[in-house]
């Protein structure tokens, strides 16, 4: 038992002495703005995305775009029970990103990248339940969009 907490306590101490982050905690080198914005699609994730992009709506950073964002989100059935209710959901949502790099004077044209995630789900037999569920799901999705967006503008030259 003392040796447990003794390695325990190690561990903790290493972890914290050598200046242990998560990847991707502090988006401090994440060095663009966005001038202006545009939205269609899927309502609740253009929410989600607008809410965390309105931090780069600034113009003092070297890189700024000019974007358009195009969501979609969609759940196919990927299996059915012996009756024909649906058991698995396969939730899909893709975000279509086209932007123009403002300060650069030869280049104005349009580029278009698109990320997409997806995730199989057992269907609950409780709606609610299934209904909050696939709520969270979105939103975790929606998260992980954004993450692979702001990388992307990031490290565009």
């Amino acid at each position: 038992m003392l040796k447990k907490f003794l390695f325990f306590n190690l561990i903790i101490l290493i972890l914290t002495s050598c200046g242990y982050s998560p990847m991707l905690s502090d988006n401090t080198n994440l060095k663009f703005g966005v001038t202006s914005y545009e939205f269609s699609g899927n309502r609740q994730i253009n929410n989600l995305i607008e809410a965390k992009l309105s931090k780069f709506l600034t113009n003092s950073n070297d890189k700024r775009f000019k974007i358009k964002i195009k969501t979609n989100q969609k759940s196919i059935s990927t299996a059915k029970d012996t009756t024909g209710r649906v058991t698995n959901l396969k939730i899909i949502t893709n975000l279509e990103l086209t932007y123009i790099k403002e300060n650069v004077e030869n280049d104005n044209q349009e580029k278009t990248i698109t990320f997409s995630e997806s995730l199989n789900i057992i269907k609950n037999e409780n709606n609610y339940e299934h209904d909050k569920y696939e709520k969270i799901v979105i939103e975790n999705m929606s998260e992980l969009l954004f993450n692979k967006l702001t990388l992307f503008l990031s490290r565009v030259q």
